[in-house]
C-alpha cells in the first residue's frame, strides 16, 4: 500500500506569521520564499489509482479560513509515500546480519516516536536481543 501526501503552493503569498495555524482544520500553512504551503492530507490507495482531486481542494479551502484573500492556487502536487500493511514500525535486527538495526515505518509520527524508537534501538544494541516489547514491530513479522 502506498500513501498519497497532497501539497499545494500559493504563491504570492507569504503570512508575516508563524503557522501552523489551528483554524485551518488539521491542515498546516508553512511560509516560503514568495509563497505559502499548504499540506497535510493523506490518502491510501495503490500507484496505480488515480488522484482524488478534492483533496487539493481541501487543502486551499482550510488555507483560506485563516487567509481569505489567497490568490488562487499555484502548484499542486502529490507524493507517493510507503506504507506497511499493519501500520506499525518496523524496529529490529535485520534477518541477514544482527549488525544491521531496522528502525523506519512510523508513518507521520516519525518525529514524534523519534526518542521511544532511539530508546529501545538502544536497548537492542546494548543488549544483543530485542526486547519482548519489539515483538510486535519485529522486521521478521512479514515472513
Amino acid at each position: 500500500m502506498t500513501r498519497k501526501d497532497w501539497r499545494g503552493d500559493l504563491k504570492g503569498s507569504r503570512p508575516g506569521r508563524h503557522l501552523p495555524d489551528q483554524r485551518a482544520g488539521g491542515v498546516y500553512l508553512t511560509p516560503l520564499a514568495g509563497r505559502l504551503r499548504a499540506a497535510g492530507t493523506v490518502e491510501l490507495g495503490g500507484l496505480n489509482r488515480g488522484a482524488t482531486p478534492r483533496r487539493a481542494e481541501l487543502l486551499d479551502r482550510a488555507a483560506r479560513t485563516v487567509f481569505p484573500d489567497l490568490p488562487p492556487p499555484g502548484l499542486l502536487w502529490l507524493g507517493f509515500r510507503p506504507s506497511l500493511p499493519d501500520s506499525l514500525p518496523v524496529i529490529g535486527p535485520s534477518r541477514r546480519s544482527p549488525r544491521v538495526i531496522h528502525a523506519y515505518g512510523h508513518g507521520h509520527l516519525g518525529l514524534t516516536l523519534a526518542a521511544v524508537t532511539a530508546r529501545n534501538v538502544a536497548a537492542l544494541l546494548r543488549d544483543g536481543t530485542a526486547p519482548d516489547r519489539l515483538t510486535a514491530f519485529s522486521p521478521q513479522r512479514f515472513g
